[in-house]
């Protein structure tokens, strides 16, 4: 991994791949995702994009409410979107997800994600095809996402117990290449940006982790290879969204597609 506040360029994968309805959904047509690719390329940066913000697992639209404003401040339109975590799985908040933005009049939405919100939008990327009404998906920035599943998930999903205290998704949250987290579908339209976290000091889980880590996951579980880029930066899984570099490089990223500040030459 890079040193911390470094940026990581990754190459993304070409487009392509499955986006499902049902177990038996068909293959996007490439025309329409190239169609998806040049829309959102044209699209103005914030006056007709409306930016959903999506929260964690056990927590709610008050983690993202200070990114939420500065997001705002910035001329974008935005929803601060509230779901339960811990007794709807994720296969039904995907759905729930689809259906209210399908529902709306928008023409480009973008994505903000923290930590299980990610896996909410790549489950509501199920439920995307070719003949549904659906904006244009401009850009994602997921911030610490458990997308290759979540160590601290495998930690605590071996106890039956803390299991059912915490409802159907912390399984699904699992790091083994057969968990829900790691057959979800991979974001494939517009750009992508993913911020992860590291902490030095080893406190309460992530004392058994091999490798850095933001007390919950490591840099290495948060990336697709689908990435346009990744930013490291120096901060912990609960307190990412409320650091100023964050919410800096979300905008940032919303507004350029980009993690780097132009302005400056980096």
């Amino acid at each position: 991994m890079p040193p911390v506040g470094c940026l990581l360029l990754v190459t993304a994968a070409a487009p392509g791949g499955h986006a499902e309805q049902k177990p038996s959904a068909q293959k996007v047509p490439p025309v329409l995702i190239a169609a998806f690719l040049i829309l959102s390329a044209i699209t103005p940066a914030s006056a007709s994009q409306h930016v959903y913000l999506i929260h964690g697992f056990g927590s709610n639209p008050l983690s993202m409410a200070k990114l939420d404003r500065s997001i705002r401040k910035n001329g974008f339109l935005t929803t601060n979107y509230g779901y339960n975590s811990l007794y709807k799985d994720l296969d039904t908040l995907g759905a729930q997800l689809y259906r209210k933005i399908s529902s709306l009049p928008e023409d480009t939405v973008s994505f903000v994600t923290h930590s299980m919100g990610a896996l909410v939008v790549r489950s509501m990327y199920r439920f995307l095809d070719s003949t549904a009404r659906f904006p244009i998906i401009r850009r994602t920035v997921m911030i610490a996402p458990p997308n290759k599943g979540a160590e601290i998930a495998d930690f605590f999903s071996s106890n039956q117990v803390i299991t059912a205290m915490l409802g159907p998704n912390l399984i699904k949250m699992r790091t083994d290449t057969g968990s829900y987290a790691n057959k979800l579908p991979k974001p494939r339209f517009g750009e992508i940006g993913v911020i992860v976290g590291v902490r030095k000091r080893k406190f309460w889980f992530n004392r058994s982790a091999k490798d850095e880590n933001d007390g919950f996951i490591t840099p290495e579980k948060a990336v697709l290879g689908v990435e346009k880029e990744v930013a490291v930066l120096k901060a912990s899984h609960v307190l990412i969204t409320i650091k100023r570099p964050t919410i800096e490089l979300v905008i940032r990223f919303l507004k350029t597609g980009s993690f780097r500040d132009k302005t400056d030459g980096k």
